[in-house]
C-alpha cells in the first residue's frame, strides 16, 4: 500500500509537468508559426494536444478516484506521451526539431520516477515513432521542407554541403535514436546508484534502530556491554568486538562477541590503560580510529585479538566523561592495507552517541540502585537488602533441594561489644571511624559468595549462601580472630583499644524455611553469646547446650 502511495504521488508530479509541457510546447509553435506550412498539420497537433491535455486531466482524477489502478494509468501515460511527442516531431521538423529536448527530459523524468525498465519503455516507444518517421518520410509541414522558422520553411540541405538529403536525415535520426538510449541508460545508472545509497542508508538506520532498541530493553551494566558487542558483530558485521568498561582510569572487559568460551575467559583477565598510544589517541580525538596491521598497539589489545588484525577503536563518552571503549576487528582487503569509509566512520560514530547514552542510563540506575540498597556510612548492604537478599537465598534453596537434594544457607549476626563506650570515651566521629574499619576488615576476611549487610547500630548480618552449620561456624570463628588481632583507631588517629565482637549462627538445612525464624534464631544465639561472655560464636542449634553450662 505504501508503495502505491508513493507512486501516484509520483505520476501525479510527472502528469502536471506534462500539463505544463503541452501548454508551453503549443505556445511555442503557434508563436513562432513552426506549423503555418499547413492547415492539415496545425489542426492536427491542435486536436492531438488537445486530446493530449484531456487524457492527463482525466488521469489526474482517476488517480484522486481510484488510486489502485495507478499502475495501469502509468503504462497508459506512456502511450500518450509517446504518441504526442512523435506528433509535435513530425509538425516541427522530424528528428531535426528543438523540440525533441521534450523528448529527452520526458524520458529522465520517467525514468527518475518508475525506474529503468519504464524508461526503457518510453525510450522503445519514441524510437519505433522515429523510426517510422524516417522511413515513412512523413512531414506535416509540407514537402521538401523539415522545419519551419516564423512560418519560412528551411530546407535541410542548405545546413550542410553537397551532401545526400536522405542521409542527413538518417543521420540525425538515428542521433536522436543513440541519443534517447544513452541518456535513458545513464539516468538509470545514477539512479540506481542513488537508491542503492538510498537503501544502504536505509538499512542501516534500521540496524542502527535494532541496536538501540536492544540496548533501551536492560538497565544492566552487564546486558548493555554485551549488547553493543553482539549487535556490533551480528547486525554491522564486523568479526570480533570487546567493550571495556572504564573504572578510575582503567579500562577492563564488560561485553564481548565473536570468541569462543576460552577466550572470553581470558578476556576476563585483561586489563587496557588510557594512557599513551592508540587508546589515548582514540579517546582524546573523541572518534573513532583505526589501527593497522602495521601500528604498535597496547599488549591487552594484542593478547584480545590477533596480534595483526586491523582493529577500531572508539570511544564511549558523555559530557567529556569516558564510559568505555568499543574495539572491532575488521576484516582487511587481500593485498591491501584496511581503510575506514565514510559509511563505517558514520555507522560507528552514531553506534558510539547511542551506546553512549544506554551506558550512562545503565551506570545511573546502578547507582540509584546501590543508593537504594546501601548503607552510606560502612558502604555495605543495608537492613532492607538483607532482608530482601536472604529471602531469595532461601527460596533458591527450596527450589534446588527439590532439584538436587537439601542446599543449606547459613546466617549469622555479630555486634561490636563495648561499643558505647568507644562512643563515650573517643566520640562518634570515632565511633563512625571505626564502623567503617569493621566493614572494610569483614569484607576482606570473608568470601567473596558471603553478603555482608550493616543490619543496625553497631549490629552487622552476613549472609552465608551454599553454606552449613559447620562451615558457618568456620567463617564466623576466622572472622572473630581477625577483629580480636587488629588495632582499630579513632578518626583522630588514637587507638581504640582491643574490639572484640560476639556472633550468632543459624543454618536452614530442610523443611520450610521462614527468614524471620531464622533472624530471631541468630538474634538469640548473639545475645546468648554477648551475656556469656561476648567474643565468642554460637550456633542457635547450641543454645541448649550453654545455656545448661552456664547454670552447672
Amino acid at each position: 500500500m505504501a508503495g502505491a502511495t508513493a507512486l501516484t504521488g509520483r505520476l501525479r508530479v510527472l502528469t502536471v509537468a506534462r500539463l505544463i509541457a503541452v501548454l508551453i510546447t503549443v505556445g511555442l509553435l503557434s508563436f513562432a508559426g513552426m506549423v503555418e506550412g499547413t492547415d492539415v498539420a496545425s489542426d492536427l497537433l491542435s486536436l492531438a494536444s488537445a486530446v493530449y491535455l484531456v487524457a492527463n486531466l482525466v488521469v489526474l482524477v482517476l488517480l484522486r478516484v481510484t488510486p489502485r489502478a495507478v499502475r495501469g494509468l502509468r503504462d497508459l501515460t506512456l502511450v500518450f506521451d509517446a504518441a504526442w511527442g512523435v506528433l509535435v516531431l513530425a509538425a516541427s521538423g522530424g528528428p531535426f526539431s528543438p523540440f525533441i529536448v521534450l523528448l529527452y527530459l520526458q524520458l529522465v523524468a520517467v525514468t527518475v520516477l518508475f525506474a529503468w525498465q519504464t524508461g526503457v519503455k518510453l525510450a522503445l516507444a519514441y524510437t519505433i515513432g522515429i523510426a517510422g518517421l524516417m522511413l515513412t518520410g512523413t512531414s506535416l509541414g509540407g514537402e521538401g521542407a523539415n522545419l519551419y522558422v516564423a512560418g519560412v520553411p528551411v530546407d535541410v540541405t542548405t545546413l550542410v554541403d553537397d551532401v545526400d538529403t536522405d542521409l542527413v536525415e538518417l543521420v540525425q535520426g538515428i542521433f536522436a535514436i543513440v541519443t534517447m538510449w544513452v541518456m535513458v541508460g545513464a539516468t538509470a545508472y545514477f539512479s540506481s546508484v542513488n537508491e542503492r545509497d538510498l537503501r544502504r542508508s536505509n538499512r542501516e538506520l534500521a540496524v542502527l534502530r535494532e541496536l538501540n532498541t536492544e540496548l533501551e530493553r536492560s538497565l544492566d551494566l552487564d546486558d548493555v556491554t554485551q549488547a553493543i558487542a553482539q549487535g556490533t558483530v551480528s547486525e554491522l558485521g564486523y568479526r570480533r568486538a570487546v567493550v571495556w568498561r572504564a573504572s578510575n582510569g582503567e579500562l577492563r572487559p564488560g561485553g564481548s562477541s565473536g570468541f569462543d568460551e576460552d577466550e572470553v575467559a581470558f578476556l576476563e583477565t585483561l586489563q587496557l590503560s588510557v594512557g599513551a598510544g592508540t587508546v589515548s589517541e582514540a579517546v582524546e580525538a573523541r572518534a573513532p580510529r583505526l589501527v593497522a596491521r602495521e601500528d604498535p598497539r597496547p599488549a591487552a589489545l594484542a593478547d584480545a585479538f590477533a596480534i595483526d588484525s586491523p582493529l577500531v577503536l572508539v570511544p564511549l563518552s558523555t559530557e567529556g566523561r569516558l564510559l568505555g571503549l568499543l574495539t572491532v576487528e575488521v576484516a582487511a582487503p587481500v593485498g591491501r592495507s584496511p581503510k575506514l569509509k565514510g559509511r563505517d566512520l558514520r555507522i560507528l560514530a552514531t553506534l558510539a552517541t547511542e551506546a553512549s547514552l544506554a551506558l550512562d542510563n545503565a551506570r545511573l540506575h546502578a547507582e540509584l540502585r546501590d543508593l537504594s540498597v546501601t548503607d552510606a556510612l560502612t558502604g555495605l548492604y543495608n537492613h532492607r537488602y538483607f532482608q530482601q537478599r536472604l529471602q531469595e537465598e532461601l527460596d533458591r534453596a527450596v527450589r534446588k533441594a527439590a532439584e538436587d537434594g537439601p542446599l543449606a544457607v547459613s546466617l549469622f549476626l555479630m555486634d561490636i561489644d563495648f561499643f558505647k563506650k568507644v562512643n563515650d570515651r573517643f566520640g562518634h566521629p570515632s565511633g563512625d571511624e571505626l564502623l567503617r574499619s569493621f566493614a572494610k576488615l569483614t569484607l576482606r576476611v570473608l568470601r567473596s559468595s558471603d553478603v555482608v549487610c550493616r543490619y543496625g547500630g553497631e549490629e552487622f548480618a552476613v549472609i552465608l549462601p551454599d553454606t552449613d552449620a559447620e562451615q558457618a561456624m568456620q567463617v564466623a570463628e576466622r572472622l572473630r580472630e581477625a577483629i580480636e588481632r587488629s588495632n582499630f583507631t579513632g578518626s583522630d588517629g588514637r587507638y581504640l583499644g582491643q574490639v572484640t565482637s560476639s556472633f550468632g549462627v543459624e543454618t536452614y538445612g530442610s523443611g520450610l524455611p521462614s527468614r524471620s525464624e531464622m533472624i530471631q534464631r541468630a538474634d538469640a544465639a548473639l545475645y546468648e553469646a554477648k551475656e556469656s561472655g561476648r567474643n565468642r560464636v554460637i550456633h542457635a542449634d547450641d543454645l541448649g547446650e550453654v545455656a545448661a553450662s552456664m547454670h552447672a
